[in-house]
This record gives C-alpha cells, sequence and structure tokens, in this order.
C-alpha cells in the first residue's frame, strides 16, 4: 500500500489512475505479495522533452514504471519491469512488458547497483515473455 501513496506524487489523468495502472498496483501490492510473499517495488514516472505542462505548468509524464522483485525458493532473483505510457489505451499488462535497461535509460536511475555486474546485466536486459 506504500507504493501506491508514492505514486501520488507525479501527476496523471483521472483514466489512467483508475485504469491501467490501478490494475498495475492491485497486481502487484495486492496479488504479488500475497503469492510470493515479500515483494520489492520501484515504481516511478519517465519524463521526456516531449512531457506537456498544462495550465498548471507541472509537466505531465510520459510513462511510469513499475519494477518488482522477488526471491525465489531457491534463492535466486527474478524481476517483472512494466513500462506504461501515460496515453496507454489497454489494460492487459502484458503490452507493456519492459527491460529494466530499458527503464534505466529513460529515467537516468540505476537500480540494484550493488549486485553483481554479470548479474545486473543479465537480470536489467531481460524481458519477461508474461506478467506472473
Amino acid at each position: 500500500s506504500d507504493a501506491q501513496l508514492a505514486t501520488n506524487y507525479a501527476p496523471m489523468t483521472v483514466a489512467y489512475a483508475e485504469g491501467v495502472w490501478k490494475k498495475a498496483m492491485r497486481e502487484l501490492t495486492e496479488r504479488y505479495p500475497k503469492r510470493f510473499g515479500e515483494v520489492w517495488l520501484y515504481l516511478g514516472p519517465v519524463y521526456g522533452s516531449e512531457s506537456s505542462k498544462p495550465g498548471s505548468g507541472i509537466a505531465l509524464p510520459e510513462a511510469f514504471y513499475a519494477i518488482v522483485f522477488d526471491l525465489t525458493d531457491k534463492g535466486g532473483l527474478r524481476a517483472l519491469a512494466l513500462l506504461i505510457p501515460a496515453d496507454a489505451q489497454s489494460k492487459n499488462l502484458n503490452d507493456y512488458l519492459s527491460s529494466i535497461t530499458e527503464i534505466e535509460k529513460l529515467t537516468g536511475l540505476q537500480f540494484l547497483p550493488e549486485l553483481d555486474f554479470s548479474i545486473r546485466d543479465t537480470i536489467g536486459n531481460y524481458v519477461s515473455p508474461s506478467v506472473w
């Protein structure tokens, strides 16, 4: 539930917040913890050079990302990354699967920098074939 509160700091349309983003948050903050136990989430906006500024003058994100990490029962690290455009029409989360590397390029952030390079490279470039 803390993850949902964090996204309130970035502006999004009501249709987006009540549509695809709500579905993603329900999946990641309710269903995944029940299914996998503890999971770690990174969430945030993606701003670009084309981000529009409505009458308020506050830039609207071009997209939002969600990255979830889970330790498997065998001690492996599993990751799922979503990059959902702010004008997304589909509520099918499989349409927004991405790599962590792509999100890092768009945001300038680095996720899990403490991991060994080869592990980070493998996890960072991986795109899940479907939502878990």
